[in-house]
């Protein structure tokens, strides 16, 4: 009886990583896509993602709440979104998050809050972040 077990692994291996190739292509393709103004293949390929914890992937879905991009808009969408891509780190979701709090979009206007964000993204070499948190 042949040994099939390597195989199968390999081919596993194989398709884990093809996997991960398609899932940065999906998040690519979905930028793209909302920078075109198709927001409904964005939606449809960067939702999915943003439910998984990518966090480039939620800020997207957050900007798109946020200015009614093929989806009605939503502030208390765009900021749970947004919140779960800065408590990841990322900067561009601390920056936009520190807008809302500036500029009271769907949350009381908050300038220490705002601040703390901007500069959290500003660390992060965000140029925008940078010129609001000086």
């Amino acid at each position: 009886m042949k040994r099939r077990f390597p195989t199968v692994f390999a081919s596993g291996v194989l398709a884990f990583a093809l996997s991960g190739a398609a899932m940065a292509g999906t998040l690519e393709d979905g930028v793209a896509a909302l920078q075109r103004g198709d927001y409904a293949t964005a939606m449809g390929l960067l939702r999915p993602l943003a439910g998984q914890g990518d966090a480039a992937a939620q800020n997207n879905v957050g900007i798109m709440y946020r200015y009614g991009q093929g989806v009605a808009q939503d502030y208390g969408q765009a900021l749970g979104w947004y919140r779960k891509a800065a408590e990841q780190g990322n900067a561009s979701a601390q920056y936009n998050l520190g807008l809302m709090y500036t500029f009271g979009q769907g949350l009381p206007q908050g300038y220490t809050e705002a601040a703390e964000l901007y500069r959290k993204a500003a660390e992060q070499g965000n140029a925008s972040a940078q010129v609001n948190s000086a």
